[in-house]
């Protein structure tokens, strides 16, 4: 909690002629959700105090006492460390999720607003930028929701009364133990200047309809369930032309939505589930059918194993819940290898040719060459270690499954950022990624913040000199699926990419760069498949946030992988953009190996 709450101020508590504005009447919120102060008796000191408070307003005037009283910040007096609202049974909450009791209307879609001032830490300047939406009500309250930028997207909630008070909704779900992971938004923004100084800290109030069940049957055997963090997702994107949703099931204002992303070189299809909230926000949801721990597995060998298995999704995006179904897949594919703790089975590849596991197996060897002094399994016992699994879910698909010491793990490789104002400009650079590896120092919190670039592409920052900023990392967004490309024989990978570079705007500098990087990481294999993705896709991915914002943006990504033959798949079209204005470029790939 707060050092400065008002109930520590004796002398204040006991001014019953004073009407504090976070009283219910003047809110409309009810008196068991509101931050209050508790009034004390009356005795013999109230006479002397009032006298002298009489004095103090005939000096100074009504609005600077008022103005001394909105200094201390109202906080919450019913709250500790621990959610009082316990989660009630899965069978009530999907009733509650479904029919809320608990009086909240929603808007159709968020309604953009002017800046509130409600979080009084964001700075632009920093890449922290706060939008504020209305998207509900709440009895005569308005429900505003606000996002932040600087962290993927924080959302957080207030209510705003009729007189323009406010709010802030710290434990809208009632489902969420907000005592985990460092959870709970009082402690974590406690002392910091986060809130502004006259926010009401309010972490009662709940709302059903953003009260996510535990658990959601998906069928007769598979349940979804919401990550354990408090989070209200993310704004609803729908603009991936890569990834396809389909409406599941409707719980009142949310739908679930199952979102696919495609690999037509792998057969191979993301699947994620989520839900999106009458907030305009979505949630991605866990689905675990079979146990990603192996230690309590019983193999039809024999042997015990252990470590974890992984859905087999390629790419550098954050969303972690994606499990891989293996489309085209039938019974006859697969034997039985062991059995979950829980008496499910779980199947291996019957036949060691197919296809996905030689894609698999190199891909293990690939990524064991950027190891020192690593040695690789032979295919045999690849494949006798039970290397790739696969399991049939209740809706008949089968999900492919990777041993994690065998996966491929992937990150954003060298995503190089160039810069070219019309006149030299102090520039703010922020990235929508968890930042591993930059060149200069990438800063977290702010990004690389006043560098000073010139129209000919060169840059100052801290002291010294640079062409570029690199980063590399892992995208908040997720991965885009791979839907189109282009197959070329070994030989001419390094024509075609210096092609589709310049085709799609890079220039000659920019292109040598790319090649710089990139050609000692060509596959060696007969056949190579290049796939690019766009600015819209990576804005997605990994979103940039640029200030002042440019008026030309240009953002291409290679996805590449080695083929023993060629395969067929669409094929991609590029259209080069005109450099107007303020120009930034970034290039990057899939870099595959990291560990």
């Amino acid at each position: 909690m707060h050092a400065n709450e008002l109930h520590d101020q004796e002398p204040i508590e006991e001014l019953p002629t004073i009407e504090e504005p976070g009283s219910p009447e003047d809110t409309g919120v009810q008196p068991e959700q509101q931050t209050h102060v508790p009034k004390k008796k009356k005795h013999t000191k109230l006479i002397v105090l009032i006298i002298t408070l009489i004095i103090l307003l005939a000096g100074a005037g009504v609005a600077g006492w008022w103005f001394f009283l909105r200094q201390k910040p109202v906080t919450d007096t019913t709250q500790t460390s621990s959610n009082t609202t316990k989660p009630i049974p899965v069978s009530d909450a999907i009733a509650r999720f479904t029919t809320p009791t608990t009086g909240e209307t929603w808007l159709k879609a968020p309604l953009p607003i002017t800046d509130l001032g409600y979080i009084a830490d964001a700075d632009a300047s920093n890449g922290i930028e706060v939008k504020y939406y209305e998207v509900g009500k709440h009895g005569e309250n308005k429900i505003i929701m606000a996002t932040e930028s600087s962290i993927g997207q924080y959302i957080e909630l207030f209510e705003q009364g009729p007189n323009g008070e406010a709010h802030v909704i710290t434990r809208p779900n009632a489902n969420v133990d907000y005592t985990l992971n460092n959870n709970d938004p009082v402690k974590s923004y406690e002392g910091t200047g986060h809130w502004a100084y006259n926010i009401i800290i309010d972490s009662t109030t709940h709302y059903d309809s953003l009260s996510i069940p535990l658990s959601i049957q998906l069928n007769t055997t598979d349940a979804l369930a919401p990550s354990t963090y408090n989070s209200l997702g993310y704004l609803t994107n729908t603009d991936s032309d890569t990834t396809t949703r389909t409406v599941v099931k409707k719980y009142g204002g949310s739908t679930l939505v199952k979102l696919q992303r495609a690999y037509v070189d792998t057969k191979l299809t993301a699947v994620n589930y989520a839900l999106e909230l009458p907030t305009g926000t979505t949630v991605y949801l866990t689905y675990t059918p079979i146990p990603e721990k192996i230690d309590a597995y019983t193999w039809t060998d024999g042997k015990t194993r252990s470590g974890t298995i992984s859905g087999v999704i390629r790419g550098c995006g954050a969303v972690g819940s994606s499990v891989s179904r293996l489309d085209g897949a039938t019974d006859a594919d697969f034997v039985a290898v062991a059995k979950t703790a829980d008496n499910r089975t779980v199947y291996g590849f019957k036949n060691d040719t197919h296809p996905l596991l030689k894609v698999d197996y190199d891909e293990y060897i690939q990524s064991l060459s950027y190891q020192d002094n690593a040695t690789p399994l032979p295919f045999d016992g690849y494949m006798a270690d039970h290397a790739m699994l696969a399991y049939k879910n209740g809706s008949n698909e089968w999900l492919i499954y990777s041993q994690d010491k065998y996966a491929l793990v992937g990150g954003c490789g060298k995503p190089v950022v160039y810069l070219y104002p019309t006149t030299t400009t102090s520039v703010n650079v922020k990235v929508g990624a968890n930042v591993t590896v930059s060149e200069p120092f990438y800063n977290p919190a702010t990004g690389w913040k006043n560098v000073t670039a010139t129209p000919s592409g060169q840059l100052s920052y801290q002291g010294k000199s640079y062409d570029s900023l690199f980063w590399e990392g892992t995208g908040f967004g997720s991965y885009p699926g791979i839907t189109s490309g282009t197959v070329v024989a070994h030989a001419q990978v390094d024509a075609t990419i210096r092609s589709q570079l310049t085709a799609q705007g890079l220039n000659a500098k920019e292109t040598n760069d790319f090649m710089e990087f990139w050609a000692s990481r060509i596959p060696n294999t007969s056949y190579v498949r290049l796939s690019w993705f766009s600015t819209k896709d990576l804005n997605i991915l990994a979103p940039l946030t640029i200030n002042p914002a440019p008026q030309t943006l240009i953002r291409v990504f290679l996805d590449m992988q080695g083929l023993d033959a060629s395969i067929p798949i669409p094929s991609q079209h590029f259209t080069t953009p005109a450099r107007n204005g303020f120009t930034v470029v970034e290039w990057g790939g899939l870099l595959s190996g990291i560990k």
